[in-house]
């Protein structure tokens, strides 16, 4: 049936098709990408902007978005919609994705065999009854939690580890927001996160992401989970340890649906930390004011006389 003479027609992801080119299709962010500018090849004094994210609407229908635009657009765009949103398109663009698509490889897997492909007018919010039905997707994980990698596994490659990973960690500090300049003179926040499970009490992961920096301030020390997919692992000559880094296609979820997630939150609130450990911890919250040095200086005190008192026993 021809679909470009009737009207606009709701379409979930499950029922896409390149043929259909009529659909409002909704979904909740579930991954952002950071966007790109670029000089327009037809127009060499207009900037062009694209943004790439995720979309979900059900537990095993997951699907990613190309969004073009102008460079101020694509930049207005992205500050608008946030990981959480729900969201809907108007008549995307729906092709078919390709095996070996250098466009694949910077994006998160998902489960359709489709990619959307809209400009900044065809997505707005979505004004919905039924929010707390898509904010359970968020704790979905969108791959197999099974497959993950031991922290001390990758400590001991040493860095290489030539693959993405998936990892299962518990937040153990969330570092402050710092500012940087870097090579080309530029000012970048950063964040570092450090996460532990099982096997080792810790991995640094820094950000640099600004919506990862946001929503790292709602992660707790020992309470939130992560399942992060598509992980880069890397030898830190700085840090002179393995660290873990964010790509283009990772997707985080945060305090997963499952047995191991819940195994793992229970073990990293009960766990013995280091007293070198609990004073990072102390350390990643941002200081406010005397109060907050005198109540670190009292805690360091109380944490080496209990050392010393022991030692003498």
């Amino acid at each position: 049936m021809d679909q470009t003479n009737i009207s606009l027609q709701r379409a979930t992801i499950k029922e896409l098709s390149p043929i259909i080119t009529n659909a409002i299709v909704v979904g909740i962010i579930i991954a952002k990408q950071r966007l790109r500018r670029f000089v327009d090849n037809k127009d060499t004094f207009k900037e062009r902007g694209v943004w790439n994210f995720t979309i979900r609407d059900s537990i095993v229908d997951y699907i990613n978005v190309t969004c073009w635009g102008d460079a101020n657009e694509i930049i207005e765009t992205y500050d608008k919609y946030h990981t959480g949103d729900v969201i809907e398109i108007t008549k995307p663009r729906i092709d078919v994705r390709k095996v070996g698509d250098i466009k694949e490889q910077y994006c998160p897997m998902v489960t359709s065999p489709f990619h959307l492909t809209i400009n900044v007018p065809s997505m707005a919010k979505h004004e919905t009854n039924n929010y707390d039905y898509y904010s359970t997707l968020l704790r979905h994980p969108t791959k197999p939690i099974v497959g993950v990698i031991n922290l001390i596994d990758v400590h001991n490659s040493g860095g290489g580890i030539a693959s993405f990973v998936d990892l299962l960690g518990a937040i153990r500090t969330v570092g402050p927001i710092r500012i940087i300049t870097t090579k080309v003179g530029n000012e970048q926040q950063v964040r570092d996160v450090v996460i532990l499970d099982h096997t080792h009490p810790g991995l640094k992961i820094t950000l640099w992401d600004p919506e990862m920096i946001a929503r790292a301030s709602s992660w707790k020390p020992r309470s939130t989970v992560l399942f992060m997919t598509e992980m880069k692992i890397d030898w830190s000559s700085f840090n002179r340890s393995v660290v873990a880094s964010l790509t283009s296609r990772t997707i985080i979820t945060e305090n997963p649906v499952g047995s191991e997630a819940k195994k793992l939150r229970e073990y990293a609130c009960t766990v013995q930390l280091e007293n070198s450990v609990i004073l990072d911890q102390l350390s990643s919250y941002k200081p406010n004011g005397m109060l907050t040095l005198f109540l670190y200086l009292f805690i360091y005190m109380h944490l080496f006389n209990a050392k010393y008192f022991h030692a003498e026993s």
